[in-house]
C-alpha cells in the first residue's frame, strides 16, 4: 500500500476492501436495474454467447465484446463459445 497507509493499517484496509467487494453485488444489481428502467433497455448482467458446447469461456466487457463475438463467428475460428 506504500504511502497510502502505515503498515499497522494494512490489514484493516484489506478487510474493508474485501467486505466492500462481498457487498457490491446488491449495489451492482440495483444500479443495473435502474439503468435499464431509465433508458428503456433490457441488458443482462451476464450475456452468454455460444457456450453450450464450449471447452473454454472468455469473459469480457465493454467495447471488446462485439469483437469477441465476431472472432467466435469467424470462419474456422476454432472457438466454440464465449461469455462476456
Amino acid at each position: 500500500m506504500g504511502v497510502m497507509a502505515i503498515p499497522e493499517w494494512y490489514y484493516e484496509i484489506k478487510y474493508q476492501v474485501i467486505d466492500a467487494m462481498h457487498n457490491s453485488m446488491s449495489i451492482i444489481k440495483e444500479v443495473h436495474d435502474e439503468f435499464n428502467k431509465t433508458f428503456g433497455r433490457n441488458y443482462r448482467l451476464i450475456e452468454e454467447y455460444r457456450i453450450d458446447d464450449a471447452d473454454y469461456v472468455v469473459l469480457s466487457y465493454g467495447g471488446i465484446w462485439g469483437n469477441t463475438k465476431r472472432a467466435i463467428d469467424w470462419p474456422g475460428g476454432g472457438v466454440s463459445g464465449l461469455a462476456p
